[in-house]
């Protein structure tokens, strides 16, 4: 049979303002892996089965064009919003994850000891429709591996190489042209397919999307508002079998 799910909070046709609580009952008779929430078209929320939600690190998507910190990866833990080889955080900063976390010389922090088959996802809001060039700023001690990138669960075609950067704190840039964002929100997933001489993908200290040819886009700090969500109206509920 289809798969079936109603909405258990808030109560139909009721409306609520600031942070509300959302809460679905979903069923289907092989099982069902996750629910996703929408605003209209705009996905706000997936709860995977066992009630895990991803959310953005520090409550507010990553505006885009713009710079993505690596260690600023989603919460909702292993399997959710990453999924790394092991349970310790091998750098032991930051973050208490399995994600490996260490201080980057001179300032901030950058993830470590990646190995093929790791992953991390980022909530990102895009603000306008276009074609970007994403950049990614690595270090290796010795030839990295590669890595590719994916949008809402689908694979951007291609992927980069990390070079040997001469250490695991000399960095360079590495530019993957050409992807395209659709506008609004979305989850962008850096995944390492395989690692090189340096026994690890390459360190990771941020990603960056920007215009091709154009001016590097200003940090922008954003602060989250209060919404209002009318249950009833125009939400939409994706069941994942």
């Amino acid at each position: 049979s289809n798969p079936t799910v109603s909405i258990t909070q808030p109560a139909a046709g009721s409306t609520v303002s600031g942070t509300a609580s959302l809460k679905a009952l979903a069923s289907d008779d092989s099982g069902v892996t996750k629910v996703e929430f929408y605003d209209g078209s705009t996905l706000i929320g997936t709860v995977p089965s066992g009630g895990v939600t991803q959310t953005p690190y520090g409550g507010t998507p990553v505006s885009l064009p713009g710079t993505v910190q690596a260690e600023n990866f989603d919460e909702g833990g292993e399997g959710v919003a990453f999924h790394d080889a092991d349970v310790a955080n091998q750098g032991g900063q930051y973050r208490t994850t399995g994600v490996d976390v260490q201080a980057t010389a001179g300032a901030g922090h950058n993830v470590g000891w990646t190995a093929a088959g790791e992953w991390l996802e980022y909530t990102v809001n895009v603000t306008q429709a276009g074609t970007y060039t994403v950049e990614v700023q690595v270090a290796a001690n010795g030839t990295g591996g590669n890595l590719h990138f994916e949008l809402d669960g689908v694979t951007i075609p291609g992927s980069l190489a990390v070079p040997n950067t001469g250490g695991w704190q000399t960095w360079q840039t590495v530019a993957k042209p050409g992807v395209q964002f659709p506008a609004g929100q979305h989850v962008l997933r850096l995944a390492f397919d395989s690692v090189g001489t340096s026994t690890a993908a390459g360190n990771i200290d941020y990603l960056k999307v920007v215009v091709p040819g154009g001016p590097e886009a200003p940090t922008i700090t954003q602060q989250p508002q209060p919404q209002t969500v009318t249950v009833g109206a125009t939400a939409t509920f994706t069941v994942t079998a």
